[in-house]
């Protein structure tokens, strides 16, 4: 329960929202670049050197200093960061072999932002995703990436615990394949021909290991299953099966169904983030709890999946023929490691 007064939840919320706009802009035409150098300079060095438009740049900035922390504007009328601003900036900044980037709501109002200037026409069925409203693909890709990149260590350990001869990704827009050490083949199945050339790309980037890109929808195993070994031990592994969902539970129960039947001792590996029951709020590090209804919401909203609770995933894995022999913490955002053994019922 909030103990806010009406007003100051009234604007603290607008604030929030204009603020957050305006921050991942910045970062679009390269302000948080510059500043995240180390460097200070003011408003007009700064518009002159990235092409901007002064007055907006400077009252922009100004906006940002008087509302938030990130920001710090010396006696000489330069700007540079704030200590705190330093860490938001680590934090949301990452290095791959394309060079640095930083992720200033990237997704959530640049990925997502023509989904939710269409919630009103969304709400009304005016309109529906994929017929009128689109996210802003390359952007939420990119997140997918920044998530696996959190999740290689755990998900390689637990790899190596189970003496898997095989790694089995099932959508690759997660550079995690490229990672995996001390097995003897790789494997990635994805529908999306682009998603695999960006994969492939990535992972002769960074020196990988021979891997074998399969282009076919995971469900119809009669096209790329031929090609995955039955002799020895198989992980299926995939941070996308609330994605798989959309198909339907059915579908998904059939998948598991057929890989206990081809490949009984076998793995299934699903790194999941369960939807959180709201008694749950107050004992959820509150970073975790916000990611998560963000989570749930984006991927219920346009209908391209459906995250279920602990106890849901656990019934939907019984059914398709699986024991769920482990649950891993993967670190990062409350994301649990399955590991479910095929074609063993408890």
């Amino acid at each position: 329960m909030s103990t806010l007064d009406p007003e100051l939840w009234f604007h603290e919320r607008a604030a929030f929202y204009v603020e957050a706009q305006l921050l991942y802009h910045l970062n679009e035409v390269g302000v948080f670049r510059v500043l995240a150098l180390g460097e200070r300079a003011s408003s007009d060095a700064l518009a002159q050197r990235l092409g901007l438009v002064e007055p907006l740049l400077q009252t922009v900035l100004q906006y940002v200093h008087g509302v938030d922390d990130i920001l710090d504007l010396d006696e000489e009328g330069l700007w540079g960061l704030t200590e705190f601003g330093r860490s938001v900036l680590e934090r949301f900044g990452r290095e791959d072999p394309r060079g640095a980037r930083l992720n200033l709501f990237d997704v959530r109002v640049g990925g997502y932002g023509p989904v939710w200037t269409a919630a009103g026409a969304l709400l009304k069925g005016e309109v529906s995703y994929g017929n009128g409203v689109e996210r802003m693909g390359e952007r939420a890709a990119q997140a997918v990436y920044k998530v696996g990149a959190r999740m290689s260590g755990p998900l390689g350990s637990v790899l190596s615990a189970l003496g898997v001869d095989e790694a089995v990704e099932w959508g690759v827009t997660t550079g995690l394949l490229q990672g995996l050490t001390g097995i003897d083949r790789l494997v990635g199945v994805d529908r999306n021909a682009s998603a695999l050339r960006e994969a492939q790309q990535r992972a002769n980037e960074a020196g990988a290991g021979e891997i074998s890109w399969i282009q076919a929808d995971v469900f119809e195993t009669d096209t790329w299953l031929s090609r995955v070994s039955n002799e020895g031990r198989t992980a299926f592994f995939s941070v996308h099966f609330h994605e798989f969902l959309a198909a339907g539970e059915e579908r998904v129960v059939e998948l598991l169904k057929s890989l206990s039947s081809s490949h009984a001792g076998s793995y299934v590996l699903a790194m999941e983030q369960p939807c959180l029951p709201l008694e749950e709020r107050e004992k959820v590090p509150r970073a975790h709890w916000l990611y998560a209804q963000s989570n749930q919401l984006i991927h219920h909203f346009i209908g391209n999946g459906r995250i279920l609770r602990d106890d849901e995933w656990r019934a939907l894995f019984h059914r398709g023929g699986c024991r769920c022999v482990r649950v891993e913490s993967m670190e990062y955002l409350g994301y649990q490691l399955y590991v479910l053994e095929l074609g063993v019922q408890p």
